[in-house]
Parts: C-alpha cells; structure tokens; sequence
C-alpha cells in the first residue's frame, strides 16, 4: 500500500512518501514497517514538478511489532489525506516516539 503527496519545493525541498510494507509469508525474520521518504531531485536546478530522476530514502521507519488492523491502516492513510504536510512534521519525529496522531512509533530515524 503507498501514498505519495507531493509538498512543494520550498517545503523542506522534498516530496513526502508514505509507504506500508508487509512482510513476505515466508520471511520469518521481517516485520510489517511504515516507512516516511524522502525524493530529492538528482538535478537541483530543474524547476518543481519538470524532475527527471530523483533519489529517495527512507527519513523514519516505524517497525511494527504486530501486524496492524485495516482499521488503523485506514486511520494513518485519512490522516495524511486531511492533512499532507503532516508528512513533514512525520519525518522529524525522533526514535522511540510514536508519530502524532497514532502509536506507530518510530524505530530508526
């Protein structure tokens, strides 16, 4: 499941990504993950939204210790949709803190 919303450029310069991972059935040893991206244009001088190529990394990853319902899946997905720039505020979230307006917390920033 992914959800991009682009923020503008003069927004941290950074287009946000919101990305749910699930585990393989047979990978014994992976776990469902949020993860918040980061896609920086590899040519800094194009104009917004004319990016040919860009680079992207995770900026924070919420490791979930337990696979999460529809339900709350469904409640981080409205909020990024009522609110986009919650991204951004999403990827300063430092460890061990669960993102505002949920109890994902994050594992690695």
């Amino acid at each position: 499941m992914h959800a991009a919303y682009g923020l503008t450029a003069r927004q941290l310069a950074i287009e946000g990504d919101l990305t749910v991972q699930a585990p393989e059935p047979d990978d014994k040893d992976s776990s469902w993950e949020i993860d918040i991206g980061r896609w920086e244009p590899d040519n800094p001088d194009e104009e917004y939204g004319e990016h040919t190529i860009a680079t992207g990394s995770a900026v924070v990853v919420c490791a979930l210790p337990a696979a999460p319902s529809a339900d709350e899946i469904a409640h981080l997905l409205r909020l990024v949709e009522e609110k986009p720039p919650l991204l951004a505020q999403w990827a300063e979230t430092p460890e061990e803190t669960a993102l505002d307006g949920t109890t994902m917390l994050v594992t690695k920033h």
